[in-house]
């Protein structure tokens, strides 16, 4: 569907305004398919009473699937002109907060710890890798969230796949992940150019090695060379500086960096360490 377009049918009751368009600096492509609101929901495995933040929740596709099953929902949106879509046959079951999901405070918002708090979210594809970031670090009770296959992909890569990356890690670090299902671009408006997917992350704990974090940070930027000739070029060090560090950390030199599992991270963050890197 073309974004200039006016809203379809389905949502002329919540955007009665004709002239209402979708934001692209906003990444909005609000979710149509009730389907898929569902199964998301049902993935949550919400109990009586649950609290849930739910980051973007554009038009109330997820929002009114939650207060429906009885969760007491938290809804951060930064559009104001959706307020009407959103509070249409909600309750006291909903609280609205608006501003920018990435500066505002989430325990604030929702009062209450985040390991008790599930969170979900349409991610707008625009903030999709900082938000991320964001609620990996915050380590929730659980959280499902909609995102581009291929950032789906990246969350849940194994050691050895071409999307493993920083993301990929500091997951590991945080949370286990699965990826539940897909979603086509037909369930949305303005229709997106690429499939989504959902993936539910639950919070893992996994205490990770000092400075692991920051090397795999800077490796990830020479992903095409060996880990050898990263660890020289992203720290500096002499060929046989960085086949010390290797031999130190038992990882073999000819290795790239989306083929070492966190512990090889952990390991040559330790070695780094010794060389006073």
């Amino acid at each position: 569907m073309n974004p200039k377009g006016a809203p379809p049918a389905s949502l002329k009751t919540l955007l009665p305004d004709p002239a209402f368009r979708p934001r692209s600096s906003w990444g909005q492509n609000f979710l149509l398919d009730l389907r898929v609101a569902e199964r998301i929901v049902d993935s949550l495995e919400l109990g009586a009473n649950a609290s849930v933040l739910e980051i973007g929740p554009g038009t109330g596709s997820l929002t009114r699937a939650l207060t429906g099953r009885g969760a007491r929902v938290t809804a951060i949106e930064i559009d104001r002109r959706l307020e009407g879509a959103l509070m249409q046959g909600q309750t006291e079951k909903l609280r609205l907060v608006w501003g920018n999901a990435l500066t505002v405070d989430w325990t604030q918002a929702v009062g209450e710890p985040l390991s008790q708090v599930s969170v979900v979210s349409n991610i707008p594809y625009a903030i999709a890798g900082p938000l991320l970031v964001q609620l990996l670090q915050c380590r929730p009770r659980q959280a499902v969230v909609m995102v581009q296959e291929e950032v789906a992909q990246r969350l849940v890569a194994p050691v050895g796949h071409t999307e493993r990356g920083s993301l990929t890690l500091l997951r590991e670090a945080n949370a286990d992940a699965r990826l539940l299902f897909r979603v086509k671009a037909s369930a949305f408006w303005p229709r997106p150019t690429i499939t989504s997917a959902v993936v539910r992350l639950t919070p893992a704990s996994r205490p990770v090695q000092q400075g692991a974090e920051r090397l795999w940070t800077n490796l990830f930027r020479y992903r095409r060379k060996t880990v050898r000739r990263a660890l020289q070029e992203a720290f500096a060090l002499s060929p046989q500086d960085a086949l010390d560090v290797l031999a130190k950390a038992g990882v073999a030199s000819q290795l790239r960096p989306q083929e070492l599992a966190l512990t090889a991270f952990e390991s040559l963050a330790a070695a780094l360490s010794s060389k006073g890197k």
